[in-house]
């Protein structure tokens, strides 16, 4: 209630309630970043609705006022919705959108809603909204008795969601409010808050010939029993009851014997901090937050008001659409332009990076080409050099690069000198690296009349020689 007021361009503002006993006004000044009200209690009629305190006129364009109006507790629906934190209201607002059909008693072209998020104890990946429903037709109907009293509001607010945060939570519990309406109908909310989060928001009407205490009582064994089925309520309820001292003694008697622990009382804040609080919430609400004043009233309220300003700023306005619209078809251009620009130059660079790829490849092959013919070189000169001159050579055959066959024959009485030649092919070696891994053989055959014999050797050259 005594936070400051920043970015707010309100310097004033107006809370009207509509009560049996009439309309009553609150009229509140911003000082040193706070709302300030100098009377406990509103200005009821007639000064309430004098033309001089609500109306606007040319002094808002110096001293901005804002005028708000109370929306009786009981034509409203509230609903607890816990949802992954973000910081981005209109992401938040998205998601409540999104589940608002499911969450809505009636149906959404019926209704009006907006949103305030409840702050909760320690540090949590989810965050609390309070959903606030409003049936269209009791928005409309309030607006019409503001308009008969010459109120034109800005926003339509709830007191009964500034008496819920303005109560302060250190414990696991569930917080009572009731509610007596102009007509005399009961109504109790019960606000729920286990583990540091409010977790729910019930409302329910004690009719007049029903016992208080009975329809309590069984309205929280029900909300225990929801509660433990859902998983947040693991422990009995603390009860409060939140009200002025006459309510507040009224409801204890009421509830007297019926919970145990028994419930105790928690004053009610006063109209006139309500009116604060009020002030202060609306006085910092996004433009673009859901509001419960339809969007169509807005409007028409603004209209009566710049009317005389419109004409002097119409053409002003035109100047920068236009502008806006010529700086935008210039960017769309230049955007366009610049995509162009890159197809183009990707196009270009495909091909060269496609040019490149097959000369690499090409390269490639010519590499292979050469080593294998140097590793073929090389191979022969290893088996032409090591060779006995007894011995004479008959084939070379130079597989791929991986094995080499060499064919030969010989006189029979030098037959031992083919086993000595593998030994040397062996220890061959090229740049001080073997040139051979491994010999297969020598498979020796003698020639029919004995005088001859056929040798053949099978080497499988070095790896890393090969690449």
């Amino acid at each position: 209630m005594g936070k400051n007021v920043t970015k707010s361009r309100w310097q004033a503002c107006n809370v009207m309630r509509l009560g049996a006993e009439g309309p009553g006004l609150w009229q509140l000044s911003l000082s040193g970043g706070k709302f300030n009200t100098t009377r406990p209690t509103p200005l009821g009629a007639p000064a309430a609705t004098d033309p001089k305190l609500i109306a606007k006129d040319w002094n808002e364009l110096v001293k901005p006022r804002l005028n708000l109006a109370w929306l009786p507790a009981d034509q409203l629906f509230i609903r607890v919705v816990q949802l992954p934190r973000t910081e981005s209201a209109a992401e938040l607002a998205s998601m409540l959108e999104f589940q608002l059909e499911k969450l809505s008693p009636l149906p959404v072209a019926q209704i009006l809603w907006t949103y305030e998020v409840v702050p909760a104890r320690g540090m949590l990946e989810t965050q609390t909204a309070v959903l606030i429903i409003v049936p269209r037709q009791a928005v409309e109907d309030l607006l019409g008795k503001l308009e008969t009293n010459g109120y034109l509001a800005d926003r339509i607010e709830v007191p009964i969601l500034d008496q819920l945060l303005a109560v302060e939570v250190n414990r696991d519990c569930a917080i009572l409010f009731p509610v007596t309406t102009q007509d005399g109908s009961r109504f109790v909310w019960t606000a729920w808050w286990y583990g540091g989060v409010l977790q729910s928001i019930v409302q329910f009407h004690v009719p007049g010939d029903a016992s208080p205490g009975e329809v309590v009582q069984a309205q929280i064994g029900q909300m225990i029993w929801a509660g433990e089925l859902e998983g947040w309520l693991n422990s009995p309820p603390r009860l409060f009851l939140v009200g002025d001292e006459v309510l507040g003694d009224e409801w204890l008697k009421a509830l007297e014997g019926r919970f145990d622990p028994p419930v105790e009382l928690i004053p009610a804040a006063p109209e006139a901090s309500l009116a604060i609080m009020t002030a202060r919430r609306g006085a910092v609400a996004d433009p673009s937050k859901a509001s419960l004043l339809p969007a169509e009233y807005t409007a028409r309220y603004r209209q009566q008001y710049i009317d005389k300003l419109w004409m002097q700023t119409l053409f002003g306005l035109i100047a920068c659409y236009l502008l806006g619209v010529l700086v935008y078809f210039g960017i769309v251009a230049f955007r366009t332009y610049e995509r162009d620009n890159l197809f183009a130059e990707e196009v270009t660079q495909g091909a060269s990076y496609t040019n490149a790829l097959k000369l690499r490849d090409q390269v490639k092959i010519l590499q292979e080409q050469i080593n294998l013919q140097f590793l073929g070189l090389n191979c022969y000169l290893a088996t032409a050099t090591n060779l006995p001159a007894e011995l004479a050579l008959d084939q070379i055959n130079f597989d791929r690069g991986s094995k080499l066959s060499v064919y030969g024959h010989g006189p029979a009485e030098v037959g031992s000198r083919v086993y000595e030649y593998v030994t040397q092919l062996k220890a061959a070696q090229v740049g001080g690296r073997r040139l051979f891994d491994s010999i297969d053989g020598p498979t020796v055959s003698v020639k029919p009349g004995g005088g001859q014999i056929t040798w053949s050797l099978s080497a499988n050259i070095s790896k890393a020689e090969a690449e």
